[in-house]
C-alpha cells in the first residue's frame, strides 16, 4: 500500500502536526524534536518532510552544509577516542524555539528530556579536562582586564541544570566575554567587563535560586619563608600563622609605617648582627656628645635608656631582654640567625628601655613606670614587659590604665609558677581591668605548658612557650621557656598590625582576643585562645576594609549590612566576613565609625 502523497498529508492536520514539526504547535515541536533525539531535523527527516509536503525552509545546500558541519564536529573527537558532547553554545547551535515556553525554575520532564537529547550528553569512560571558552559578545571580548566569576549549579533532579546553564548563557551573553565549562568538576568560569561588585549582585539576583554558589575570582599567593640560616628551629612562627600573614600582606601591598615596640626588660644587645637593623633610633639626639640634645631629660638616649644604671646606653648584660627583643624583630632575611614575628617589612623597630640589672633577680616599681613614660613620650604604641611579682602597686596599676587611655598596649607575662592565679596574685598579669592583655604559654600541641600561671578571669591569650629559640648576648642565640618567651609573640604581632593597617595599639587588643584559635585544652585556664597571626591580620584586614568603604557595591559595606547580620554579609569577591561566629567586635566598629 503506497505511502500518502502530499495532498493526502495536507488534508489531514492530525498528520501535519505530527510529521511537519515546523507547522505544529510549541509543545507538540518538543515533542517531535525529542523522538528525534535532536534539536535540528536531520538529513532524512527534513527528506521525508519534503515527501510529505510539508513546508520546509531549508534548501538542498542548506542540509549538505548541516550534515558537513555535523561531520566535521564528530570526526576528531571519534579518532580520539573521546566524548563527542560539543562545547555548549546557546547562540550559534541552538535554534530559538528550544528556549519557548520553558519554565525556567521547574523545567517540564519533555523540556529536560529536549535539553539533553539536545546536548548529546551521555556517559563516557574518558571526559575532557576542559573545554574551550564559549566567547560571548565582540564588545566583552575586547575588554582590558576582564573579571572572573566562579559558579556551580545545584545538582537538581533530572539533571534540570543543564537548562540552567543554557538560560544563564543565553542571558549574560552581551555581558561575558569568555565562558568555560569544567565537565569532571561540574562548575562554571566566566569572564566579564563589568565590575566584580555589580556582575556578581546581577548574577545572584536572577539566578541565584539556581546556583551551588557563585563567586568571584580571587589572587593566591605563595607561602615564602625568610632566608635567615636557621629558620628551621623557629617553630612556633609556623604554628602561629606567620608565614602565611607574611605572605598574605605581601599580597595586599600596604603601605607599612615604622612602628616601635618598647622592650622593658634587661636592655638588648645593640650590637648583636639580627638585632642591630631593627633598633629604634633617637631623632633629636646625637651620639655619645654628653648633652641632652632634644631636652627630654635623658642624655645620649639614642636608642633608648637604661633606668636602672642611669644611662644612655641600655646594654643588656643578661640576656633575657635581648632573646625577647629577637622574637619580635630579629632582622629577616639577612642570611644570619632568626627573624622576629613582625620583622617580616623591616618596619618594626626595637627601643630597649632597661630597668633590670643584671642579675635578673628584678627591677623597681618605679624603673618600670618611668620606662612606659619614656615609651609614650615617642607615642610608642605597644610594649613587651615579660616580668611580674606578687605585690601589688596602684601606681603600677594607674600608669597602665593612662596608657591604655591614650591608645598603648600594654603586654605582659602570666608568670611560671605553674599556678592559677585567679586569686590576683601576680602583677601586672592581673591588671586586666587597667588594660593589661596577659599572655600564657602553650606547647607545639597547644597544650598549656606545665609552668605557666593561668586563670579566666586575667589571661586572655596565650603563645608558644617553649623550646623558643632566640637572640642571646655575646652576638649568641640560645633555646628558652616561659611565659617571658610568649609575651613577645603576643607584642610583635601586635606591632605587625599596627605597622601594616595603622591601628593604635588599644584597638589591636580586642583583635587579637577575637582572632585568637580557641582550644578545649586552654578551657578553663586562658579565657581567650592560642594568638594566631593569620586570622589576625585577615580580622585586621576585614576592619580596614570596612572603615575604608571597600566592600559593598556603592563602597559602603556598613550601609548595604546591618551589624547584627555582618556575618552573613560578603565581600565583592564572595569572601565572607572572617569569623562567621560572630559579628564585628566593638573594636572594629569603633575603627569603622559605626
Amino acid at each position: 500500500m503506497s505511502g500518502p502523497g502530499p495532498r493526502d498529508s495536507q488534508s489531514d492536520p492530525q498528520n501535519v502536526s505530527q510529521l511537519c514539526p515546523n507547522s505544529a504547535a510549541p509543545a507538540e515541536r518538543r515533542k517531535v524534536r525529542a523522538e528525534h533525539g535532536h534539536g535540528l531535523p536531520s538529513f532524512s527527516l527534513l527528506q521525508s518532510q519534503r515527501r510529505m509536503g510539508c513546508p520546509i525552509v531549508a534548501d538542498r545546500r542548506v542540509d549538505r552544509c548541516f550534515m558537513l558541519f555535523r561531520l566535521l564536529c564528530i570526526l576528531p573527537a571519534c579518532v580520539r577516542g573521546l566524548d563527542v558532547t560539543p562545547v555548549v553554545d546557546a547562540f550559534s547551535a541552538h535554534p530559538g524555539t528550544v528556549f519557548e515556553e520553558i519554565d525556567l525554575t521547574n523545567p517540564s520532564p519533555e523540556d529536560v528530556e529536549v535539553e539533553l537529547k539536545f546536548s548529546r550528553s551521555r556517559p563516557s569512560e574518558r571526559r575532557l579536562a576542559s573545554t574551550p571558552a564559549l566567547q560571548g559578545h565582540q564588545d566583552s571580548q575586547n575588554c582590558a582586564s576582564p573579571s572572573r566569576l566562579l559558579a556551580r549549579f545545584h545538582q537538581v533532579e533530572g539533571e534540570k541544570h543543564g537548562v540552567f546553564r543554557r538560560r544563564l548563557q543565553e542571558d549574560l551573553r552581551s555581558s561575558f566575554a569568555s565562558w568555560w565549562h569544567l565537565p569532571n568538576l561540574d562548575m562554571e568560569i566566566l569572564d566579564f567587563c563589568g565590575t566584580p561588585a555589580e556582575e556578581l549582585s546581577r548574577v545572584r539576583e536572577k539566578f541565584g535560586s539556581m546556583l551551588e554558589f557563585v563567586e568571584m575570582d580571587q589572587q593566591v599567593y605563595p607561602s615564602s619563608k625568610p632566608n635567615d640560616a636557621e629558620w628551621h628551629k623557629l617553630w612556633g612562627l609556623g604554628h602561629v600563622g606567620s608565614v602565611d600573614a607574611w605572605s598574605r600582606l605581601s599580597h595586599l601591598g600596604l603601605d607599612s609605617q615604622e612602628t616601635v615596640v618598647a622592650v622593658i626588660d634587661t636592655g638588648i644587645q645593640m650590637n648583636h648582627p639580627d638585632l642591630k637593623d631593627s633598633l629604634w633610633r633617637n631623632p633629636g639626639e646625637i651620639p655619645d656628645n654628653g648633652i641632652d640634645d632634644d631636652g627630654n631629660g635623658f642624655i645620649d638616649d639614642v636608642h633608648g635608656y637604661d633606668f636602672a644604671g642611669e644611662k644612655g646606653n641600655p646594654e643588656d648584660d643578661n640576656g633575657h631582654g635581648t632573646h625577647c627583643a629577637g622574637i619580635i624583630a630579629a632582622t629577616a632575611n639577612n642570611s644570619v640567625g632568626i627573624t622576629g614575628v613582625a620583622s617580616r617589612f623591616g618596619k618594626v623597630r626595637l627601643m630597649p628601655l632597661r630597668f633590670i640589672d643584671a642579675s635578673g633577680s628584678g627591677g623597681s616599681v618605679s624603673g618600670a613606670i618611668r620606662a612606659l613614660e619614656y615609651a609614650l613620650s615617642f607615642g610608642v604604641p605597644v610594649s613587651s614587659s615579660s616580668w611580674g611579682g606578687p605585690d601589688t602597686s596602684d601606681a603600677l596599676k594607674v600608669a597602665i590604665q593612662r596608657a591604655t587611655e591614650v591608645g598603648h598596649l600594654f603586654v605582659a607575662a602570666a608568670g611560671n609558677s605553674g599556678r592559677s592565679i585567679s586569686d590576683g596574685t601576680y602583677y601586672p598579669c592581673v591588671y586586666r581591668q587597667a588594660g593589661v592583655l596577659c599572655v600564657a604559654a602553650t606547647d607545639r600541641s597547644d597544650n598549656l605548658a606545665s609552668f605557666s600561671n593561668y586563670a579566666t578571669e586575667y589571661v586572655e591569650i596565650a603563645a608558644p612557650g617553649i623550646d623558643i629559640y632566640s637572640t642571646w648576648t655575646g652576638s649568641r642565640y640560645e633555646w628558652q621557656f616561659g611565659t617571658s618567651m610568649s609575651t613577645p609573640y603576643v607584642s610583635g604581632a601586635a606591632a605587625l598590625v599596627v605597622s601594616e593597617f595603622g591601628y593604635s595599639g588599644s584597638h589591636i587588643r580586642q583583635l587579637l582576643l577575637e582572632s585568637a584559635v580557641s582550644h578545649e585544652k586552654l578551657k578553663g585556664k586562658v579565657d581567650g585562645g592560642r594568638l594566631d597571626v593569620m586570622n589576625l591580620i585577615r580580622m585586621a584586614e576585614s576592619a580596614y576594609n570596612l572603615v575604608r568603604g571597600r566592600w559593598g557595591p556603592d563602597g559602603d559595606l556598613a550601609r548595604d549590612c546591618p551589624r547584627e547580620e555582618f556575618h552573613q554579609c560578603e565581600t565583592p569577591t564572595g569572601v565572607r566576613w572572617p569569623f562567621s561566629r560572630h559579628p564585628p567586635s566593638a573594636s572594629e566598629c569603633q575603627l569603622a565609625g559605626r
